[in-house]
Formats: C-alpha cells, structure tokens, sequence
C-alpha cells in the first residue's frame, strides 16, 4: 500500500486547515508527520539519556565523596603519628581545613545535582543534532540557521498537537478512536514539554558544566580517576592500544556507540521488514476469505442463470481454478519469505533466547534498586520484545491460514451441484493442512515457542 494509492489517508489521523488531495501536499503533510514522530522519539531518548548521564555523574560525585572521607581520616592519623610534636592548635587547624574542603564538596555536590561526563556528552550531541541544543562557539548565521531549525521544530511539534487535538474533539466518535488520538498525542506533548525544558534551562546547564570543570569536583587522584572510568566505560572490550587519552577515548567511545546504534537500527529494520512480510501473508490469505466466498456466491449466481450443465461446470472450473491459483501463490510466496529471513531468524532466535537466559541470571544476583538491574531489566523486556514480534508475527499468519478453512466449510456451498461440491471438499481438504514456520527443524514459531523460552 503507498501514499499515492490512497491519498486521503495520513499516517496519523488529524485535522489539517488546508486541501490535502493533491499528490504533493499530501507527502509533504504525511512527511512532516513521520518526521515529528521521528525527531520526538529521539527527544526523549535525548532528554532522558541526559537526565540519567546527570544521575550517573552524581553517583560518581557521591562515590568521590567516600573516597575522600576515607582519605581524610587517614590523613589526620597519618599528621598526628608522623610529628606528635605538632601543636594541638596545628593539628586542629589542619582537620579543620581537610574537612571544610570535604564538606564544601558534599554542599556543591548537593547544590547542583549533576556532572559533564562521557554519558552526559553524547546526549547533549543527540540534542544538538535535534536542533535543542546550539554549539556554544556558534556565533552570527550558524546562530541564527541554528536558532531558525529550532523554531521549525518547535512550530512542527505544536502544530502536530494542535491538529490531533481538533480531530479528537471533531472526529471521535467511538471510545477506541478518542484513546488512538490522545495517546499519540501524549507522546508529543511530552516530547514539546522537554524541549522548553532543556530550551528555558540551557544557561542552568551550562552554569553547572562550568562549576563541574573546577575543584573541588575536579579529579584530584588516581583513585578518584578509576570510580570516574567505571561509571564512564561504555562496555568492556580488550584494545591493542592505551586509550587513556582524551582525544583517543573520545574516539574509541564513539565507534562503541556508534557500532551500538547501527546495530540496533539493522534489529528494528530486519525484524520489521520480517512482521511486515508476515503482515502482507495475512493480508493475502484475508483476501483469499474474502474471494472464496465471491467465488460460491458467484457459482451459485451462475447455477440460477444458466441451465446447460456443462457451462455451469466450465464456468465453475475456471472460477475455482483461478481462487487455486491465488492459494498456491499465497502459499509459494509464504515459503519463500520464510526461507529468505529463515536462517537470520534462526541465528536471532538462538542467540536471543541464549541472552534471556544469562540476563535473568544476571537479574537474580543484582540489588532492585542499583542502576546495575534497572539497566539490565530493560535489556531483558527489549529481548522478550524481540522475540514476541517474531513468534507473534508467524503465529498470526498461521491463525489466518486456519480461519481460511473455516471460510471455506461457512460458504453457501449447499445449493452448488455435485462436482462442484467435490471439487469445493477438495479444496477444504487442502486447507487443512497445517501451515508451519521452522527454524533450524526443530523450532517451530508461533506463541507457543515463546511460551517454551518465557518458561525456560
């Protein structure tokens, strides 16, 4: 199905102020629809990967902390043990000072909240690329270009909201449509209130990058260099090369994220290129429901009109030839989707099931509360996720392929003569055979396969 064969109908429902039939306006509104969905999806990955960076930053802050707290006392048992010569009012002095220096940290700490870090950093470039968040050295037309795609995303946002909220309040008139409209359009109100939040807050931000570059937050030890690498280490990989440096780091970190996002955009486009051929099987076999019910009501048409009984069966023939031919093809083309993605999803299938597996165990053994299992639990619902879409998608098209035989046994088929009953039970016959997506010759998908690895 493509734009230019129904152009009447948007990617999102909504009320547009202007004529919309024409061929070019149409794409261009139905573009500046999935463009909004698409910059708002990444909003809230931008915004809330920031607002996590900024919880990481002040778990190393805290971390820091009890690092120089220990250090502190040590300091001071080391000062008395080392010179017991030193006046009381010497010593006094100098624990009062390491522990102002601690306790300003912890108030600074307190005061602000947050933390320029590695995780902080990238999100702020993923808010850039949005049009969220202007360079700081970008001055006079790369300014005010900038500035301009600001606008336009904003004016996009809005002007998405307002249209689905004035077809809400025209064009609902069941329980299902109102929910449909308001959900969709939740997501974009979010998504418009973030981007004011991190808009009207910039200079905030900015203000406490600024204060985080400075003691007493500033790495002051080696020590303090390793909590600040833990929470900053993207995933664990050996490298032939000393990646301590900043300029080195920052590139190693950025192939790690790059290759991170390229390969979860080949999960999304394989595995929606997968449901999305199932989708069009189901398609076809509901339209096969729907001719084979054309096709007796045709035949018994032909039985009233038509006497001679070798036109009746010719014609008969040829009708129930052609609905034989579309089953087969349906069939022919079922298989050769399956066998196209048959091999990917069977890697897929093991290996997700394989990372369930070790995720759950990995579950089991971490604290409810630490960022360490919230962290994992998402990557366990999105594996669950992975594979649901795929066994979900197949068990669909097995369900339609069942329904097609019951479509076949609740036609008017009674009032048909003989041969053409015959050959009508033929047809029954056929679609009772079971249609089966195997993987590997030994894992069949559909919802029960799931259950298998959900209860494993």
């Amino acid at each position: 199905m493509s734009v230019m064969e129904f152009p009447d109908v948007l990617p999102y429902r909504a009320w547009i102020p202007y004529n919309y039939s024409k061929p070019i306006i149409f794409q261009a509104t139905a573009a500046s629809q999935l463009i909004t969905f698409f910059i708002c999806a990444y909003i809230h990955v931008g915004f809330d990967t920031t607002y996590i960076g900024m919880m990481m930053c002040v778990s190393v802050q805290v971390c820091v902390l009890e690092h120089r707290l220990g250090k502190i006392i040590w300091n001071i048992k080391k000062l008395i043990s080392n010179d017991k010569t030193l006046d009381i009012n010497d010593v006094q002095n100098a624990c009062n000072t390491l522990i102002a220096e601690w306790i300003d940290h912890h108030n600074g700490l307190l005061r602000i909240n947050t933390m320029e870090n590695t995780p902080f950093t990238y999100s702020l470039i993923i808010l850039t690329l949005l049009g969220l968040w202007r360079p700081i050295n970008w001055r006079g037309c790369k300014s005010l270009l900038y500035n301009t795609y600001t606008c336009f995303i904003i004016f996009n946002n809005i002007f998405f909201i307002t249209t689905e909220f004035i077809d809400i309040v025209l064009s609902s008139k069941t329980v299902d449509d109102f929910t449909q409209g308001l959900a969709k359009m939740l997501g974009v109100v979010a998504a418009t209130g973030k981007i004011f939040g991190v808009i009207i807050n910039r200079n905030l931000i900015l203000e406490a990058i600024d204060v985080l570059n400075l003691k007493p937050f500033k790495v002051s030890d080696d020590h303090e260099e390793d909590i600040l690498k833990k929470y900053v280490r993207l995933s664990k990989a050996w490298f032939p090369y000393d990646y301590t440096k900043k300029n080195i780091f920052l590139t190693t970190a950025v192939h790690q994220l790059y290759t991170f996002f390229i390969d979860t955009w080949i999960h999304v486009a394989f595995d929606t290129l997968y449901v999305g051929s199932m989708l069009c099987i189901s398609s076809h076999v509901s339209v096969l429901e729907y001719r084979l019910g054309k096709t007796v009501f045709d035949m018994n048409k032909i039985n009233d009109l038509v006497v001679n009984t070798d036109v009746v069966n010719n014609a008969c023939n040829i009708l129930i030839a052609q609905w034989i031919n579309h089953h087969n093809e349906v069939l022919r083309y079922s298989r050769e989707v399956h066998e196209i993605f048959s091999g990917a999803i069977f890697l897929n299938y093991c290996l997700s099931s394989t990372q369930i597996c070790i995720t759950a165990c990995n579950l089991a053994n971490l604290s409810a509360s630490s960022n360490e299992f919230k962290s994992e639990m998402m990557f366990f619902i999105a594996l669950v996720m992975q594979i649901f879409m795929i066994t979900m998608a197949a068990h669909q098209v097995i369900l339609k392929f069942e329904d097609l035989n019951f479509s076949a046994y609740s036609t008017d088929w009674t009032n048909l003569n003989a041969r053409t009953k015959k050959s009508l039970v033929f047809i029954i016959l056929q679609t009772l055979k079971p249609v089966v997506f195997s993987l590997g010759y030994f894992v069949n998908l559909s919802l029960e396969t799931f259950e298998q690895v959900s209860q494993f």
